[in-house]
């Protein structure tokens, strides 16, 4: 309503300023005309985009805050999984991806303020937090800067979805064990959703990764979309 009621005023104006007056028809007053009525059907154009475009703008967003497995790394971004999850949805919702291949949970965490000021997400899914363990950070960094992040996305008002991530036992049990129980403990005490990690069954066939044996390739893609959206299926539906 905010929008149709201006452009309505406008209209009714432009109306009665640029009507061309009675009379006999000259080649001036004809060339004026008609000018003034594709100026009109052009505003009116205006008008309809305007409204158009703020119904398109009230498409619930969902943000994707994540690394390479959410980036489409080396391979076309139509390929990944978050725009696989925006072609289910069509136009009923709005995925926005704000993934970076190789981002932590410091730079995410940096990077969350302005995301949620622009978009103004109704949903948060946050994945990141490999790099992190990959590069043997502190489990407890890495939980803070996580928990910030998740306190900012429920202050801002967004349902928040924490993916599960998990890195190579090769990193020793202790430590391995340390990075998961992070995303089961923040599940628990922010009562968030937490979607299981798609590790194990994407590092046990080679056929879903890429050739450096460390990124998911374009078939994995699909079995990560499935897995997001089977976890948030009811989330979503009340968006």
């Amino acid at each position: 309503m905010a929008i149709e009621l201006p452009f309505a005023i406008a209209s009714e104006t432009l109306s009665s300023i640029l009507n061309v007056p009675d009379g006999p028809s000259t080649s001036r007053t004809s060339l004026l005309a008609f000018n003034m009525t594709f100026f009109k059907s052009c505003v009116l154009g205006l008008g309809i985009w305007i409204v158009s475009f703020g119904a398109n703008g009230n498409q619930p967003i969902i943000l994707v805050l994540g690394d390479s497995l959410s980036a489409a790394y080396q391979m076309p971004e139509h390929a990944g999984w978050v725009h696989l999850a925006q072609q289910d949805f069509g136009s009923t919702l709005k995925f926005i991806n704000a993934s970076v291949s190789g981002e932590t949970t410091a730079g995410a965490k940096q990077a969350l303020p302005r995301l949620l000021e622009r978009y103004q997400p109704s949903l948060v899914i946050i994945e990141i937090g490999a790099n992190d363990g990959l590069r043997g950070h502190a489990p407890l960094a890495i939980k803070s800067n996580l928990s910030t992040m998740i306190q900012a996305g429920l202050s801002n008002g967004a349902e928040i979805a924490l993916i599960e991530m998990d890195i190579p036992a090769n990193y020793g049990s202790t430590y391995r064990d340390a990075f998961r129980s992070i995303y089961r403990e923040l599940s628990v005490e922010f009562n968030i959703i937490l979607i299981p990690s798609v590790f194990d069954e994407i590092f046990g066939d080679p056929q879903l990764l890429q050739a450096d044996g460390l990124h998911p390739n374009q078939k994995a893609q699909i079995l990560i979309k499935e897995r997001v959206l089977s976890t948030l299926s009811k989330a979503l539906q009340g968006l």
